[in-house]
């Protein structure tokens, strides 16, 4: 598959990202704020994207990269497996620490922050992949470590008291 020219300049925090427009039509959020107006005058649009680190980002651009090149398997609904490597390719697999499930609390807190960036960014294959990848983990821990993961205290729960 041949790209196009286009290209378009990703700014987060201050970190430029030129990313080929083509790749970006996998985000439902940045296909609808990009359009063919914008690359009039052969000028290479800058927009500012907020909400998401660079080094997600980084993760996020190559996730669309290996994207388009070759799709991500269908990821099976209900969960069948927790063994990723048996579901998806393995640049996908090990995107998400592969079949790695004992994972510590910075690599828990890398998938959540990677999930909350593909939803914002409306990139439903990788909002997937990282879904699937949580609920394994969650099963395997422990209550007590869900709560602190997710921040819940012995005094919260998961229900509201409209009380």
């Amino acid at each position: 598959m041949s790209l196009s020219d286009k290209k378009v300049n990703l700014v987060l925090k201050g970190k430029p990202f030129l990313v080929n427009y083509d790749i970006l039509k996998i985000s439902s959020i940045l296909s609808d704020m990009i359009n063919e107006s914008l690359f009039e005058d052969n000028n290479i649009p800058s927009i500012p994207i907020f909400n998401i680190e660079p080094t997600i980002f980084e993760n996020i651009l190559s996730f669309l990269e290996n994207y388009l090149i070759e799709p991500i398997h269908d990821i099976p609904k209900p969960m069948t497996t927790k063994v990723l490597s048996s579901i998806v390719q393995p640049f996908y697999a090990s995107l998400v620490f592969n079949d790695k499930n004992d994972l510590n609390n910075d690599q828990i807190m890398f998938l959540i922050e990677l999930l909350k960036a593909a939803n914002f960014l409306g990139i439903k294959p990788l909002i997937e992949l990282c879904s699937y990848k949580i609920a394994i983990i969650i099963t395997e821990l422990p209550m007590e470590k869900v709560k602190e993961i997710f921040g819940f205290n012995d005094n919260s729960s998961l229900t509201s008291d409209n009380s």
